[in-house]
């Protein structure tokens, strides 16, 4: 966010006073809403405060925690009181040392263990895996020890949200709109709320900061002119040349369904997605096929993935990971009898909970995060290819979430009416990586 003024606007002072004051604070809202700048103006006191005190800073990963919190930061105060960060784990703030431990992935939250805060500012927390939310509550146990959390809105079926509305749990809460920045210029307001009007999901969590669910859709928030790109629009070399992640869903089956792999590349460093052409093969229409006769072709097609110039993946430093529904144990026995001796790791999704596997799918394409390559259709091998048609944007447009009374326990399905399995090779994909709860696991 750009803002260069030097004195908070008269809601944040507000907000800054009630900041101060309250053990735990939730800001949350519109995206370039000064939710986390109010939080900025208080550090100095906050740091005051608690100086004593053990203070923990998190956000997804180091390099958002420089990116949207000590960058600003230094902005406003100088680099003689906001360091860089060091050895990966602390920055000096105003003299005092602050931990950072970002929560990358469900296992983050045995480093807080130990560890009594006095003061924990957290950013994007909904991106928090919840193993470490909850651990973070038994770390709070200084005298006066506050905790801030700062985000854009997500599902209404999030857990943070759940504890949000909580009312046995002491907290100030404070909702932002894009109309309390007082900075934004006329001009640049106006095209923000212009560009959303197409997408009343977007426009809802981004202008008004709503948490919302839309019209049933799995994946509410995927718009296809944001997207849905094609290689031309897209600066690979810029977005993916270091350090990368080749993450392969695989949802499989011999009969009557389709088997389905979607390959995601994914920047360790930023967490950018780009989800590349998706291998499809339908039996009533292209044959059916064996386990061993699939994996041939998809390992033909993984191949060709890496060997194409466009991505350079040869020569990248590159995690190759290939995930496999735990329904299909054979299939799952097969691809590690192939693929493993050529370094891949093959895992056998045992857990796949669609509430928070859509929640991570969500937030991440809210967050602009993930992007399908508009790259001629699917890839096939087999007769009567189809190359025309994405059928993964299309699921992604369609597949509707339906509730299912099981034991007298209202649970969350995908509608069995549509045809979802590009759809959950790339919910694999998206939710192992970005580990938001424990609900991912392999054996």
């Amino acid at each position: 966010m750009e803002n260069n003024a030097i004195t908070p606007s008269y809601k944040q002072a507000q907000v800054i006073l009630n900041i101060l004051e309250s053990q735990r604070t939730v800001l949350h809202g519109a995206v370039r809403s000064t939710k986390t700048y109010s939080v900025f103006f208080a550090l100095p006191l906050l740091i005051q405060k608690h100086f004593k005190d053990e203070i923990l800073i998190a956000t997804k990963t180091l390099a958002s925690t420089e990116r949207n919190l000590l960058i600003p930061l230094r902005k406003m105060y100088g680099a003689k009181h906001v360091s860089y960060i060091r050895d990966k784990r602390y920055v000096m703030i105003f003299g005092k040392q602050c931990h950072i431990i970002p929560f990358n992935d469900s296992s983050s939250f045995e480093k807080l263990q130990g560890m009594s805060l006095g003061l924990f500012i957290g950013d994007e927390i909904v991106l928090c895996p919840e193993s470490y939310f909850n651990m973070l509550q038994t770390r709070l146990d200084v005298k006066g020890a506050q905790a801030i959390y700062t985000c854009n809105p997500g599902s209404p079926s999030h857990y943070f949200k759940k504890w949000m509305d909580n009312t046995s749990v002491s907290k100030y809460i404070e909702s932002f709109k894009l109309t309390d920045n007082p900075y934004l210029s006329t001009e640049f307001f106006e095209e923000l709320k212009n560009s959303f009007k197409g997408n009343p999901t977007f426009y809802k969590r981004y202008i008004e900061g709503e948490w919302i669910n839309t019209d049933g859709l799995a994946c509410f928030a995927f718009d296809s002119s944001i997207h849905f790109k094609t290689i031309e629009e897209i600066d690979i070399k810029k977005q993916f040349s270091f350090d990368n992640s080749l993450i392969v869903g695989i949802d499989p089956a011999n009969i009557n369904d389709c088997t389905s792999a979607v390959p995601v590349l994914f920047n360790k460093v930023t967490d950018d997605a780009l989800v590349l052409k998706e291998f499809h093969h339908d039996p009533k229409v292209n044959g059916i096929l064996t386990n061993t006769q699939q994996l041939l072709l998809i390992q033909k097609y993984i191949n060709d993935l890496i060997a194409d110039p466009r991505f350079n993946l040869i020569n990248k430093k590159l995690d190759k990971i290939i995930l496999v529904d735990c329904a299909a144990s054979d299939f799952y026995l097969q691809a590690s009898y192939l693929f493993q001796p050529l370094g891949w790791t093959v895992v056998k999704l045992t857990k796949k909970d669609i509430r928070r596997t859509l929640d991570i799918m969500n937030n991440n394409f809210s967050s602009n995060k993930i992007t399908l390559l508009n790259d001629g259709g699917i890839y096939n091998y087999t007769i009567k290819l189809n190359d025309s048609t994405c059928f993964l944007k299309e699921q992604l447009e369609n597949v509707r979430i339906k509730g299912i009374l099981r034991n007298n326990i209202e649970s969350l399905g995908l509608n069995p009416e549509d045809p979802n399995d590009d759809f959950d090779a790339l919910r694999y994909a998206i939710s192992y990586y970005f580990m938001v709860d424990d609900s991912i696991n392999q054996d």
